[in-house]
């Protein structure tokens, strides 16, 4: 048993793995395709900021709160 086993891994180092040799260094493309999404639905807005909260919230956040305080501060 032990002659027949080298001489099945000596055949099997002999053959040849299947490898695309030229698919390397970027020259082809690997991806995975996805399953298309089912009942899909963006989401419903449910806040009740209003326009101008939601305008200075984003303002604050962003570094921008350049609103005129000569509205708010009378």
């Amino acid at each position: 048993m032990g002659r027949q086993w080298l001489a099945i891994q000596k055949l099997r180092s002999k053959i040849r793995k299947k490898v695309d040799r030229k698919a390397s260094k970027g020259r082809k493309l690997r991806f995975h395709v996805l399953s298309k999404l089912l009942s899909f639905m963006a989401p419903i807005d449910h806040t009740a900021m209003n326009d101008e909260a939601r305008t200075e919230l984003y303002r604050s956040l962003f570094g921008q709160l350049n609103r005129l305080d000569a509205d708010h501060g009378q």
